[in-house]
């Protein structure tokens, strides 16, 4: 009997006084190839001993339980040692249990006798149908080996005369043979004559050169159609060079003739189409016109082109006022920034490298609210403090972002403030750290980042962009794929 050994209760072994009749199926949890060992611990027992009849069978572990296994009742243990080369692994310790059984030792009841003659009539009984079924299980063996030596011929006989059979046994080994005689069927009716088919070609199809060439058949019994592919053939080898032709008609050599004309020189060239002439002035004649703008200026001889002015194209004057003017060489010369750089007034001066870093100098300042008048000279240098505080605080200050649906492109090292919005979308730069801020309304925001190809913005604290809790602002920062935030209510 097979039991499947569990972990969950005790294993039951058998009762004391069986041999060989339960076998524990374990599965086989150890390394392939492993060899195994079973120990068993008796009931009330503190060691183990091998068991001996183990077996590996289909990824299980069999233990056919013998008596001596089974010789003290009560609770035990077992477990299984799995070996390969210097690996040694073990199983589970499953608990087992032996069931006491009665041990036969006493003496018979009154009227046992007859209780014995019962049992005795009902064992001979019961031997007399075991001999009965033994009987009926060699004559099934006979007839058996007789159907397996069973030999069958058959021959044809003339149409019309009656099927014959015989039979015969070898008188040596008992094989049976049957001679059947079958006659043969009679000639059938003629069938109906059958369509002549009309056989047309379909389509003619070019294959691959070296595939297989196929044909198929469509079409009706009466009128079938036959498609066809053939393969294309290999290229065929070159041809042997073939013969030189005629000589054709006699060329024509071009001629050259240079003549004079008035004001220069025509040279002629003739070929098959005939002479073709080419007229090279000398450059000696006058100006036919003289145009500014696709406007001829030329009145009785004379160009008079005139001094640009909106809208009429022309020539332009240079005054040192407006910042323009020529040296005495004729070189343009460029004026800009003023003697008083500290407010952008006064006289033109040219467009140095000192004049041009002193107008940036004053000029950023200025543009950030500082008062540079006080500032003595106008030599480019440090910033006082108080110009470089407001200068800081001018490149320093937020951007604000205004709507309840903005997008941001964001810049590296801008501050962007929003007010309540119901979407907020960012896309980051490629390297660089943002800084955001924002709030959530009574409806929490829906945020969406997109950082650059190939970026996964990781947060910090476990923040979820994707999950904004209501009536929160919220500020952000993400350097390079790394983002913390922040919020308050």
């Amino acid at each position: 009997m097979d039991v499947l050994a569990t972990c969950g209760g005790p294993i039951i072994l058998g009762r004391t006084g069986e041999n060989d009749y339960t076998v524990v199926v374990f599965p086989f949890d150890g390394p392939a190839g492993a060899s195994v060992a079973l120990f068993n611990r008796l009931p009330g027992s503190t060691s183990s001993y091998p068991v001996a009849a183990v077996e590996v069978q289909n990824s299980t572990v069999r233990w056919t339980v013998s008596s001596a296994d089974l010789s003290v009742n009560g609770y035990g243990e077992c477990e299984i040692t799995y070996t390969l080369g210097g690996v040694v692994a073990k199983s589970v310790r499953y608990p087992t249990q032996v069931i006491a059984s009665l041990d036969g030792q006493g003496d018979p009841p009154e009227g046992w006798d007859t209780w014995q003659a019962v049992f005795t009539a009902l064992k001979a009984q019961a031997e007399a149908a075991a001999q009965t079924a033994t009987d009926a299980a060699q004559t099934a063996e006979s007839a058996s080996e007789a159907i397996q030596n069973l030999s069958v011929s058959s021959t044809t006989l003339t149409p019309g005369s009656a099927a014959t059979v015989e039979k015969t046994v070898d008188p040596e080994t008992g094989a049976v043979s049957l001679a059947f005689g079958i006659p043969e069927g009679q000639q059938g009716e003629t069938g109906p004559i059958g369509a002549t088919p009309d056989i047309s070609i379909g389509t003619v199809t070019t294959g691959a050169a070296g595939s297989d060439a196929s044909a198929t058949m469509t079409g009706t019994a009466e009128n079938p159609v036959l498609n066809l592919t053939i393969p294309r053939g290999d290229k065929g080898k070159d041809g042997e060079p073939g013969k030189d032709g005629d000589p054709g008609p006699a060329g024509i050599s071009p001629t050259v003739t240079v003549t004079d004309i008035e004001g220069g020189h025509r040279i002629t060239i003739t070929d098959a189409d005939g002479p073709h002439s080419i007229d090279v002035l000398n450059g000696t004649g006058s100006v036919t016109d003289v145009q500014v703008n696709g406007t001829s200026v030329l009145q009785d001889g004379v160009a008079n082109v005139p001094i640009a002015g909106n809208p009429i194209p022309g020539v332009i004057k240079t005054t040192q006022f407006y910042g323009v003017d020529t040296t005495n060489n004729g070189f343009a010369y460029l004026y800009t920034a003023s003697d008083d750089y500290k407010n952008g007034t006064g006289s033109y001066h040219a467009a140095t490298t000192a004049n041009l870093n002193k107008a940036v100098y004053y000029g950023l300042a200025k543009a950030a609210g500082a008062d540079m008048a006080s500032v003595t000279g106008e030599t480019v240098g440090v910033y006082p403090v108080a110009q470089k505080s407001a200068i800081s605080t001018m490149l320093n200050a937020p951007e604000s972002v205004s709507g309840t649906t903005p997008t941001i492109t964001a810049l590296a090292g801008v501050q962007y403030v929003c007010g309540e919005v119901a979407t907020l979308d960012i896309t980051l730069p490629e390297s660089g750290i943002v800084d955001v801020r924002f709030e959530s309304g009574s409806t929490p925001t829906i945020l969406t980042i997109t950082p650059p190809t190939g970026v996964t913005v990781k947060w910090a604290g476990g923040f979820d962009p994707t999950a904004l809790e209501a009536n929160t602002t919220y500020e952000i920062n993400i350097a390079d794929g790394l983002g913390v935030a922040a919020s308050w209510t």
